[in-house]
């Protein structure tokens, strides 16, 4: 009697045993997963259509594809990768030059919703590179004097995870900041500055930038520092100080238009 008792015991503390071992067994296969950087599943890169907002997926890569891909190293953190305009050159071989004229923006996203937006001129001439096998977005320390020169915020570039590669335009994005005349240097250049840094910031947060003009490099000299992003010389703070004088005038104008319409 009591060995017919012990039997469905030893049974029962067989079975937690073998449950245990193919729980290890299966935390151990997560984990070279994750080493190799596959849980994340492929990188799609998409396309945000300029004319209908229409989102199509270009192609999708996979840890293979992308290690296949000449690769690069960075010598600072030892990382190695393709070049990001390597990963975008494949996604985009099939569109049409039209197509491709009209993507002057690329917007990584990253883990926990985080983002970089990088003009894709810049992408194509620099050696951002994507590192395997975390996908995380680096810029080479041999680049930092020259973008820093750019004065972009080339630290905001380095983004952790990435996911998604999404292509789309400044201007589709953020045509109400453009001017419409075009005739000051300085004004169209703090035009380029104040959407290219300060709305790849601002759009993120959803907060438009409301300063008046009598103010302006007042309010931008005690704005607080954001991670990433540089200081900006004088000549360029006096550039968007030029460029939010005629953006404001532009505003008042149409404002001024339509009360005319009404009445």
């Amino acid at each position: 009697m009591g060995r017919m008792m012990q039997r469905p015991v030893l049974i029962r503390v067989f079975g937690f045993v073998v449950f245990g071992a193919l729980l290890t067994w299966v935390g151990l296969g997560q984990g070279a997963a994750a080493a190799e950087g596959s849980f994340a599943g492929p990188i799609s890169v998409v396309w945000i259509h300029s004319s209908d907002r229409q989102q199509q997926t270009l192609k999708s890569f996979t840890d293979a594809e992308l290690k296949a891909m000449a690769s690069r190293s960075a010598r600072s953190s030892g990382k190695q990768g393709p070049l990001l305009s390597s990963v975008l050159d494949a996604a985009m071989k099939d569109l049409s030059a039209e197509a491709k004229s009209q993507i002057d923006l690329v917007v990584l996203h990253g883990e926990a919703g985080n983002q970089a937006w990088i003009p894709r001129a810049l992408v194509t001439r620099s050696s951002l590179m994507l590192a395997l096998p975390e996908r995380d977005s680096v810029v080479p320390v041999s680049s930092h004097s020259r973008l820093q020169s750019e004065e972009l915020p080339f630290k905001t570039y380095g983004l952790k995870a990435v996911q998604r590669v999404e292509l789309t335009n400044y201007r589709e994005r953020f045509g109400q900041f453009y001017l419409k005349r075009r005739t000051d240097p300085a004004a169209v250049r703090g035009e380029k500055v104040f959407i290219q840094n300060c709305m790849a910031c601002h759009s993120q947060l959803g907060k438009v930038p409301s300063l008046r003009e009598d103010s302006f490099l007042a309010q931008l000299r005690k704005h607080p520092r954001k991670p990433g992003f540089q200081e900006l010389s004088s000549k360029t703070e006096r550039a968007l100080s030029s460029y939010w004088t005629a953006y404001l005038s532009e505003q008042e104008a149409g404002s001024s238009d339509k009360n005319s319409e009404k009445r």
